[in-house]
């Protein structure tokens, strides 16, 4: 069996760009036990162009859920850069291949995340933000925008990472992001000093009372609310009390 750690960035692109299914099907089946694996199977039989990159797209979503996350990343690079290539030379349709490439992009970046590779977030995260902005796309852009913020948080630049939230028009944002954005903001104001004088009553969320908040948002998809639930605590961090008590 191959050993799918060792394939480059490149080398995934070009295996899923190729025609031939049988080495598409091999990969998957030479990856860990994760969720979405036997959907990405499914997609990588399949004889549509989109699939493709669909079948990338399923792969990095079962890597964020449990790890690997080195490989998620390079699945997650691999699925952008496939579907928008796909987009680009309209090749299947146009719509799936730029939502894949918005949510290759996010994958690819949350997975970098999760092995602490910060630095390289802010370097890599502009190139897709830029392209997602010349095509006017309104799905995965902002949450994209988010992630370079938090990558600059988790660095504790803060004076870049407020410059970053600036640019994201919060009105706009759909519900679910703009707890994101909201808990983001929080994490900025409280290591900048903003809000420090505020009554108790007055001052941000506690981390239980985001979490509850996003529960009617998710619904009942228990595997997705984990992964959701996992992310949101690493991104709102520790709080005071749980601080007080290590």
């Amino acid at each position: 069996m191959i050993d799918v750690n060792s394939f480059s960035i490149e080398e995934i692109e070009r295996i899923f760009s190729s025609f031939d299914s049988k080495q598409r099907v091999a990969f998957v089946e030479a990856c860990p036990p994760i969720t979405f694996k036997e959907q990405a199977l499914l997609a990588a039989k399949s004889s549509m162009n989109e699939m493709r990159a669909q079948t990338l797209d399923f792969l990095v979503q079962g890597c964020i859920t449990a790890g690997p996350f080195d490989l998620g990343a390079k699945i997650g690079a691999a699925c952008y850069r496939l579907a928008r290539k796909a987009y680009e030379e309209k090749t299947g349709d146009l719509t799936t291949n730029r939502l894949i490439t918005g949510r290759g992009a996010i994958n690819w970046m949350t997975c970098l995340q999760r092995t602490g590779l910060h630095n390289k977030i802010t370097e890599l995260v502009q190139e897709p933000i830029q392209w997602l902005e010349s095509i006017g796309d309104e799905d995965n852009l902002d949450m994209l925008r988010l992630k370079r913020v938090e990558a600059y948080v988790d660095l504790e630049d803060y004076d870049v990472a407020e410059r970053y939230l600036k640019m994201i028009n919060e009105s706009s944002l759909p519900p679910l992001i703009k707890v994101s954005y909201n808990a983001i903001k929080y994490r900025i104001d409280q290591h900048k000093g903003g809000g420090t004088d505020l009554p108790e009553e007055q001052a941000g969320p506690s981390k239980q009372d985001l979490l509850k908040k996003l529960e009617p948002l998710i619904g009942k998809a228990d595997e997705k609310k984990k992964d959701i639930f996992k992310t949101f605590e690493a991104l709102i961090g520790k709080t005071d009390d749980e601080k007080k008590d290590r």
